[in-house]
């Protein structure tokens, strides 16, 4: 059952709350020395938590700062959407009144988010204004520029002044930054971990240099093609040179203005080679015929994968029996997270449990099919693929998400491959959209089975067969469950289900 808003949570967290809730009237008061004294004495994990919880209800404005920023205080996110500017004032040079009380206020800041898109000043009026700050916060280590006009001048700066010294820049959208300016910024921030300079000015060459200079360097997000970038290197030093690289984005055909650029064969080991510490993989199948399963195999040679993610097109090259399952049965015991956009079977589900026991997150599409269990399907080159019926639910599965890949036809899976999954034990999170299987009898023995103690998000979408008493079910004492989302589905009274919520001042989104 969602529990009342106060359940569970520890004096300081209530304490906090009623900040939260009474946030307007300790602004009006902010100038009265027993008002803003106590703010000053916040630690910048109590500052973060009641900032997002006003952020969430669209509350937070300018003046409530002059409260929230105090010494402690270490992460400042300004970014899109962060909070409510006053009536008729300008975002950016808001956003910059707030940074410049941070600079005298916050000298640990170690995290500063910026957003100012609505008008580009001068060069000059950049460098009055934003770029001298950095300067000032000195144990600064994460930076985001993301669609402002400051990503250039303080790549610039920072190259220059080598302070701070910057674990983590995104400098997404912003004119200006080109080859050059990396070059700059990259000759004095080599203890970098993490860039990205997507949608900029950013050719090959900037990254190849990027690559070469930042010797720490494990994630690195860019428009340029990375594989032709690494084959580049390759090509220019003729040596077996390894990268630190942990995060790895691919496409297996690029379009680029003028042409296609198809997958070149032999890339998924030229990556693996120069970068084997990659435990990241994201991998866009996106057409052509080069990327093939044996390419797919490529990355059995890693040594640890925690996070897999394929997405696929109309006609993937690669398949689950040839390619994927394969793959999982090397990294299986070791991935964290398993996303795949491209249909499984119910037995090929089973074939990613067994391969995949210490699973968190599992995106899985399924199979537009009738069949409510697995056929056995005889495979005579993949004959051992066969599931176990000893396959004992997820214990460490956190998140299950099950959908169709076309809206207007629903998914039948297994039942009791279904309920293997609901059983999983530490479950924070259900979402399954467009299943005709699950339905309140389903949704009862699970319930019966698994007390669902840490699931906090329920969300249910064109599940037919679901109505109210399936749904009555999770409304128990033993799960702490804080928002419920439910789209087309049976016979659900989302009234009722509000006024209850209100009734009972369940913490219900």
């Amino acid at each position: 059952m969602p529990q009342p808003k106060w359940y569970h949570k520890s004096l300081s967290e209530l304490c906090m709350d009623s900040i939260v809730d009474n946030m307007e009237k300790w602004t009006a008061s902010r100038s009265l020395v027993h008002v803003s004294t106590p703010f000053y004495l916040l630690s910048s994990h109590c500052l973060e938590y009641i900032i997002q919880c006003l952020k969430e209800g669209g509350r937070l404005n300018e003046d409530m700062f002059d409260l929230l920023i105090n010494p402690h205080l270490k992460v400042l996110d300004l970014s899109i959407n962060a909070f409510v500017s006053t009536e008729n004032d300008d975002d950016m040079e808001t956003n910059l009144r707030i940074v410049r009380l941070a600079s005298v206020r916050c000298s640990q800041l170690t995290t500063l988010k910026f957003f100012s898109f609505n008008k580009l000043p001068s060069p000059t009026q950049v460098e009055e204004t934003f770029t001298p700050i950095l300067q000032l916060f000195e144990h600064l280590q994460i930076l985001d520029l993301s669609n402002t006009i400051y990503g250039a001048s303080c790549m610039l700066y920072l190259g220059s002044t080598c302070k701070p010294k910057i674990r983590e820049l995104i400098v997404d959208f912003c004119p200006g930054v080109t080859d050059l300016v990396m070059q700059i910024f990259c000759n004095s921030q080599s203890s970098l971990h993490k860039l990205s300079v997507l949608s900029t000015k950013v050719t090959h060459a900037g990254i190849i240099f990027a690559i070469k200079h930042l010797p720490e360097l494990k994630e690195l997000t860019s428009s340029p093609d990375i594989l032709k970038v690494f084959f580049r290197i390759c090509k220019e030093t003729r040596e077996s040179k390894k990268y630190s690289l942990t995060k790895f984005s691919m496409r297996t055909m690029i379009q680029t203005q003028r042409n296609i650029v198809p997958y070149k064969k032999g890339s998924v080991s030229l990556m693996v080679d120069m970068c084997p510490s990659l435990v990241d993989l994201f991998i866009d199948v996106n057409g052509g015929e080069g990327f093939t399963n044996e390419e797919l195999l490529g990355f059995r040679e890693l040594k640890l994968i925690k996070s897999l993610v394929i997405v696929t097109s109309f006609m993937p090259s690669i398949s689950i029996r040839g390619g994927v399952i394969p793959l999982l049965q090397v990294h299986g015991p070791t991935l964290e997270k398993l996303s795949l956009s491209m249909e499984v079977t119910s037995e090929e589900v089973y074939l990613i449990i067994e391969c995949c026991p210490n699973i968190r997150r599992l995106r899985l599409e399924i199979e537009r099919s009738y069949l409510e269990t697995p056929e056995p399907m005889l495979d005579c080159v993949h004959s051992s693929f066969r599931y176990s019926k000893e396959v004992i639910p997820l214990r460490m599965l956190e998140e299950i998400i099950l959908f169709s890949a076309d809206s207007s036809s629903p998914f039948a899976i297994s039942r009791k491959l279904l309920l293997l999954l609901l059983f999983s034990p530490s479950l924070t999170l259900i979402s399954i959209c467009n299943c005709i299987t699950l339905d309140d009898q389903i949704i009862e023995e699970a319930c019966t089975r698994n007390s669902f103690k840490y699931l906090t998000k329920l969300k249910l979408t064109l599940c037919s067969n679901v109505s109210q008493k399936g749904i009555d079910f999770f409304m128990n004492e033993t799960n702490p469950l804080a928002g419920i989302t439910l789209r087309v589905c049976g016979n659900v009274n989302l009234e009722h289900m509000k006024t209850m919520a209100q009734e009972k001042h369940w913490n219900l989104r």
